[in-house]
């Protein structure tokens, strides 16, 4: 994991949807972006003037300050080319802009929250190539953080909700989760279970560069709510659906745990099925290694052997080039050792080649060499 305090931007490389499972997606990810906007329309109507200049000004810090205290992470392991565009970028994150997005959720809401860090997210095209689904994704960290931090249920459980230093690692979940379904179903339908490398790389290599980066801020704002004036207004007086039976409360917990289980069940098989898998591997590749170490002591004297019982054929003293040819042709496929065979006359001259395109290379030094020592000890007649 490495800081910039300043980062060299690059060109602004955001990539929109081509193939049909990334336009789905994105159609799905706008109206549901469009959707939560109109479900928290109340936050724009609460805000008064100062509110609308906090936001205002946040959205225009964040194109100068976007390459200021930059966070980046490289990523572990390669993963191979994938059948439908998944960009390799380096996981970055901008603290600035990261915190800007932060402040206005905290103090505005998830509404606001969502604008701003959608803006945010479009800023760090600029850092390296991101698909238009990655946006939106990223986007949801703000929204996460706002309903977090002003949801107004009763208990123990939300009111630590609704500290910073625990709101803002946990809305880490949203973004990275929706990351995990654009790379899930882009690769899944041509690339079936290598669908999911891709998942899991996004985890290994973004979350802990989003843990580092909110908890960061999460300290920092839960020092700035010791003042009362930054604290933001949280009533809690509604009932949330836990705390209405114990029928609730089983189904919450019951549910959860179980599809929990079945995710655990499943990576657990996976990740052994693949372990037995490169072992198995292993000893095959170290078993033909083994073989092929063993005969190769051999390897020079079979050839000399091939080619020594070749030479005796008669067809290859014919007058007729397709007999030679064909008589080469025979020795080199009765026995797969030699890629090529040349029949030289007595000027040391090529006569016939398999395959054909052998004659364009010629001989080479030392078969020059090999081939002179043997017409002063064998005289061609």
């Amino acid at each position: 994991m490495g800081f910039d305090f300043w980062r060299t931007l690059r060109g602004f490389a955001l990539e929109f949807p081509l193939e049909l499972p990334n336009i789905a997606l994105s159609i799905i990810y706008i109206g549901l972006f469009i959707w939560t906007l109109w479900l928290r329309a109340s936050d724009f109507r609460k805000m008064d003037g100062k509110a609308w200049v906090l936001l205002g000004l946040c959205l225009i810090l964040l194109f100068p300050t976007r390459s200021l205290l930059v966070l980046y992470r490289q990523q572990l392991g390669a993963l191979p080319a994938s059948p439908i565009s998944v960009l390799p970028a380096t996981p970055t994150l901008s603290l600035v802009g990261l915190f800007l997005a932060a402040l206005v959720a905290v103090r505005l809401g998830s509404g606001p929250g969502l604008v701003i860090n959608l803006v945010a997210a479009f800023t760090w095209a600029w850092f390296g190539p991101l698909t238009f689904t990655d946006v939106m994704a990223i986007a949801t960290w703000g929204l996460a953080v706002g309903y977090l931090l002003h949801q107004t249920y009763k208990g123990e459980l939300y009111d630590i909700l609704r500290r910073p230093l625990v709101a803002l690692p946990i809305a880490t979940i949203l973004p990275l989760g929706f990351l995990s379904l654009s790379r899930l179903i882009t690769n899944l339908p041509p690339g079936g279970l290598l669908a999911i490398d891709y998942v899991i790389a996004v985890w290994n290599n973004e979350l802990p560069l989003w843990l580092v980066s909110t908890v960061s801020l999460a300290v920092l704002f839960q020092l700035l709510f010791l003042n009362p004036s930054w604290r933001t207004f949280q009533r809690a007086d509604t009932v949330s659906l836990y705390s209405k039976s114990i029928r609730a409360r089983l189904i919450i917990l019951i549910i959860p745990l179980v599809l929990l289980s079945v995710i655990l069940s499943m990576v657990a098989v996976t990740s052994r099925a693949i372990n037995l898998a490169r072992e198995q591997l292993l000893d095959e590749m170290r078993r033909s290694a083994e073989n092929a170490v063993s005969s190769l002591t051999y390897f020079h004297y079979s050839g000399q052997n091939l080619i020594a019982t070749f030479a005796e054929d008669p067809a290859l003293l014919s007058q007729d080039p397709q007999q030679r040819t064909a008589a080469l042709a025979t020795a080199r496929q009765v026995v797969p050792f030699f890629q090529e065979l040349l029949l030289v006359d007595q000027d040391l001259q090529i006569a016939e080649t398999v395959p054909d395109e052998a004659r364009t290379l010629g001989l080479t030094t030392e078969e020059e060499l090999a081939l002179n020592r043997a017409s002063s000890l064998i005289p061609f007649s």
